[in-house]
Order: C-alpha cells, then structure tokens, then sequence
C-alpha cells in the first residue's frame, strides 16, 4: 500500500495550523496589553490564562498532524522491479528499449490502480525465474502454474486466459487430435509449453526453441511441420513480419488452455495480496481494449 498523502490534505492542515497560530499570536498580545492594564488597575484576569493553555494544546496537536504528514509524505514504496521474458506481443523490448506487449500494459494499468512505480528488467526464462528467488526482481509479469514452479513461487489470481493451438503443415494429413501426432517430431518454446506436450507425448521427438519468433522461423526454414503455438502470438507473428510463409501452416485444433498468472518468490503474501488487490480492480472492459490493441 502506498503511503502518500494528497497536496490537499497537506494544505488543509497547514491552514489549520496558521490559523491556530494567528490566534494564539493575538492572544499573547492580548495577554501582554491586559497585564500591562491589570497593573495599572491591580485586578486579575484569570480566564485569559485558561484560554491561552487550551490554545497552546491545540497548537501543539495540529503542528503534530501537519509534521507527521510530510514526514509520511517523504517515505514513498520502492519501485516495483517487474521481470519478463521475450514473447511478443504480450512481452518484447520496442526499438525504444521500453518494455511493450499486453502484460506490460496490464501492470502499468495495475500500478496505477495501486498507486506503485514499476520497472521492468527483460531477462530469458529460466534467468526471470532465477532472478525472483535470488530477489533481484519483485514479480513475474507472466507465469503458467505448474507443481515444479510452485516450490518457489506463489501465484496471483489470472491475468487472463489463453489457449494453445497445433498448428500444421498443409502437406500434413489427418492429424485431429494429440494421439495423431504420434511419431511426429513437434516444434515448441521453451517452458510450460514443452513440459506439457513431453507428459501427453513422451515418445515424440521435440524441438525446442527459445520463445515463439524462434519457432516461427524454425517452422519457416521446415525443421518443424508441427508446432505448438497461442494463435494470438502466431497472427502477431506474420502480421508484422508481412510474411507469406504463414500460409503454409493451418491451426489444426486446441491443445490445451491456460492462465497467465504473475508470480512472486514464495512466502512473499503481503506483496501477493497488494497484487492481487489491484488486478481485482481492473475491469473486463479494460484488459478487452488492452488485448484489441495488440
């Protein structure tokens, strides 16, 4: 949570507090001249001297609130160090060298609803996951739940859903459901996409690539006429790349659907909870306009 305070607030206190002190300025003048009249006319004024305590007290209160709140003010949160790996268009470095894609947006739209700075640090896979247990980052912009992983991290509520089709070549028959890839060799990226394809198929032959513009390619160059892919990230793809390879590979059926969760060492609840708090605020509408525009 964050500990700012608003200008507002700050104002309104300190125009308490000048108040209250233009006061108690004017009650010491006012206990000054009627000293200086009591002995002229040797008689006591008592109720000033009540007042004048009851003023300080007050005083000494208000200048309490006013300096606890800069102090307040002046101690902002860390920023947030958010690590992702290169899977365009829900992570990539632009030509700018600025974090972009889907979940970038997500956690600038998240760190405004929690009124936290981010930034973002790019890193491969399997360096992402090591820099969060060695606290080097604070969260995984974009993880799949699995029981490996859950020995290290802690996951969010689900940023949003995403289903994973095979895709293949238009010379490749026949081919309906996982048991007919049999004995075909597989393209796959790194990561829950191969771990789940070797458990359904651990006979197959696999060619693993680093994230999915590498697939692409390799499906390009025909070292692969299978491959497991998001249509969301093949469309991307070959939109931006004008690349009338595409056409060679049809989306043959779903292979599985999955939730992208963010991820933060285990044992972190108290920054889990601040995460989970704040995506909870984000609306449908919005993650829907997030994914239009990418």
């Amino acid at each position: 949570m964050s500990n700012r305070i608003s200008s507002s607030h700050f104002e309104h206190n300190k125009n308490i507090f000048n108040s209250w002190k233009c006061l108690i300025y004017n009650e010491i003048l006012c206990n000054v001249m009627i000293k200086q009249n009591t002995r002229k006319s040797n008689k006591k004024r008592k109720p000033s001297n009540i007042t004048l305590v009851f003023l300080l007290l007050f005083s000494c209160f208000f200048f309490y609130v006013y300096s606890f709140g800069i102090a307040k003010a002046t101690v902002s949160p860390p920023s947030l160090r958010i690590v992702y790996n290169n899977n365009p268009p829900f992570n990539f470095e632009n030509s700018d060298g600025k974090a972009a894609g889907l979940l970038p947006d997500i956690w600038r739209l998240w760190a405004e609803k929690s009124d936290r700075q981010v930034e973002f640090i790019a890193a491969p896979v399997d360096q992402s996951l090591q820099m969060i247990q060695d606290g080097e980052a604070d969260i995984h912009a974009g993880q799949y739940f699995s029981e490996d992983q859950d020995q290290f991290l802690d996951f969010s509520i689900p940023l949003f859903n995403l289903e994973y089709l095979v895709f293949v070549h238009y010379t490749v028959r026949n081919v309906y459901s996982l048991r007919d890839l049999r004995g075909f060799r597989i393209g796959v990226s790194k990561g829950f996409a191969r771990n789940f394809m070797a458990k359904q198929l651990p006979d197959n032959a696999y060619t693993v690539y680093k994230d999915f513009p590498s697939l692409y390619e390799g499906a390009i160059r025909d070292e692969v006429r299978i491959f497991v892919s998001p249509q969301f990230n093949y469309a991307y793809y070959f939109n931006h790349n004008k690349n009338g390879e595409y056409q060679r590979f049809f989306p043959g059926f779903s292979a599985y659907n999955i939730d992208f969760l963010g991820a933060v060492a285990k044992g972190n609840q108290e920054l889990l909870d601040e995460i989970n708090k704040g995506m909870a605020k984000i609306t449908p509408q919005e993650r829907a306009s997030i994914k239009h525009n990418w």
